[in-house]
């Protein structure tokens, strides 16, 4: 399966904010809403593997499967904070880097691509981006971002218990279908030149139906989805295609 590349992460989060002064909003100074420390709190801003995974895939295949997941998972452990500011700043920017070689080697879908950057970009905003609080526009990932990691940890806790039965995961893994589908929309509607109030339109209205739960999961963002959820419990065999 050929690699399909999604728009650059940094691209993605330029034109979110372009399309977000497009529509109006304004920035709000951090005094206003309480923000007193230079860490940002979650709350502050707002083709899958080729072949099956169920060990009759190439070797190099599946290594490259399993090393996405290993980075999955670091990424996780920087969620739970496992690092301080300095610490976790460092090891991030050089854990962007193996990323994006893992997604290159297996070769990702867009699907998979958007949801492992958007994961990225969630740990540098809640745990090493210095306050900034700036209001965000209410089609701001930060929501499904963080309904990504509310799976893993529910994920991590059956997993834990010796409950993940295949309906769990499964439950799990269509959840973050849903938030793997509304990244990709919001992607293909973003420009690749500055952004018009029509294209504020466009976006807010890929919100509203993802609100709505209109926005139904392509094979391949339900693929993605399975992905994450293999990759959190490292089993490549747990959820087949």
């Amino acid at each position: 399966m050929s690699r399909e590349d999604g728009p650059s992460l940094a691209r993605r989060t330029l034109l979110r904010a372009a399309l977000w002064a497009a529509g109006g909003l304004s920035v709000v100074p951090g005094a206003l809403l309480g923000c007193k420390g230079k860490r940002l709190p979650p709350t502050c801003y707002a083709p899958p593997p080729p072949g099956p995974k169920d060990g009759t895939t190439a070797d190099g295949e599946l290594g490259a499967w399993r090393e996405l997941g290993r980075l999955w998972r670091e990424l996780g452990v920087h969620m739970r904070g496992r690092y301080e500011f300095t610490e976790g700043t460092e090891k991030l920017k050089a854990l962007e880097g193996e990323v994006q070689h893992a997604l290159g080697a297996l070769p990702a879908s867009k699907e998979l691509r958007t949801l492992v950057e958007e994961r990225v970009e969630h740990v540098r905003n809640s745990q090493y981006r210095e306050a900034t609080c700036y209001v965000m526009a209410p089609w701001s990932p930060m929501g499904p971002r963080s309904k990504v990691e509310e799976q893993m940890e529910e994920v991590r806790r059956l997993q834990a218990e010796g409950k993940l039965t295949k309906a769990a995961a499964e439950k799990a893994a269509q959840a973050i279908a849903a938030e793997a589908e509304y990244f990709v929309q919001l992607d293909g509607a973003l420009p690749d030149t500055n952004a018009t109030q029509t294209d504020y339109e466009k976006v807010n209205r890929i919100w509203q139906r993802y609100q709505a739960h209109e926005l139904p999961p392509t094979e391949a963002s339900q693929s993605a989805g399975r992905d994450a959820v293999e990759f959190e419990v490292d089993d490549p065999a747990l959820l087949p295609e």
